[in-house]
């Protein structure tokens, strides 16, 4: 299974989806999927009937890609490219709930590895979500 985990420091118009293959995994078995990763927390599934869905992981707040500084842009960029990692080749469990206002699937997303979100706050990519946003950036 190949990715592009590198993806570039642009603005939102030039950013690109990163594409990774992994195995959604329900009741008692996997499928193949790719999973087009937008930033650190929301991700778009696609399954090998060509349906879609859009993800965003329920548990945490990542830096967006638009981000309204450059430092919150640059860590959008690398909380991209580890969720991308995390996630290729994995099986991934989705723990769905509702959507979200943008009619995103919210949901905890658990691999092979543990709690895909957990990483990602572990790692200083994401912080818990708490119901509110608070700002990437240093005033």
């Amino acid at each position: 299974m190949s990715a592009c985990l590198a993806p570039s420091a642009g603005t939102a118009a030039e950013n690109r989806h990163v594409s990774v293959s992994a195995f959604l995994c329900e009741q008692a078995s996997c499928s193949p999927v790719t999973l087009l990763v937008w930033d650190g927390d929301s991700f778009i599934l696609r399954d090998e009937r060509g349906g879609r869905e859009k993800i965003r992981i329920e548990n945490i707040d990542a830096p967006e890609i638009d981000g309204r500084c450059a430092a919150e842009r640059a860590a959008a960029v690398k909380a991209k490219s580890e969720l991308a990692r995390l996630l290729a080749g994995h099986r991934i469990k989705l723990v769905r709930s509702k959507l979200d206002r943008y009619g995103r699937q919210l949901a905890r997303v658990v691999s092979d590895e543990g709690d895909v979100g957990e990483r990602l706050v572990e790692q200083d990519l994401a912080r818990r979500w708490d119901s509110w946003r608070a700002s990437w950036c240093r005033s």
